[in-house]
């Protein structure tokens, strides 16, 4: 069929769980079950981040984006596409503050 995308059984479950992790502090994260474009970051995201790294780091994200100059993502699409961003952000901010 057009346009129908299969998905694995697995990966339906990295998207519930990536969801979930996000659902714990984000409430609007209820409705992403059926976003097309959030449950696409989650499937990019367990592909090309790794479902077990997005699990440790995005309960970090709310302390993260209150970090002054660091940015910040509050969906799984800013994740994915902010998180190099981030970590380097984060990186310049610890060795700042190591060196003074």
């Amino acid at each position: 069929m057009k346009g129908v995308h299969t998905v694995s059984k697995s990966n339906h479950e990295g998207i519930v769980q990536i969801i979930d992790e996000f659902k714990k502090w984000n409430p609007a994260a209820n409705n992403w079950f059926r976003n097309k474009t959030q449950r696409k970051a989650c499937e990019d995201i367990i592909k090309y981040i790794g479902l077990d790294v997005a699990l440790r780091e995005i309960p970090n994200l709310p302390k993260i984006n209150a970090m002054n100059h660091v940015g910040s993502a509050d969906t799984p699409q800013q994740y994915f596409q902010k998180r190099e961003k981030i970590k380097g952000n984060l990186e310049m901010k610890k060795n700042k503050l190591t060196i003074i």
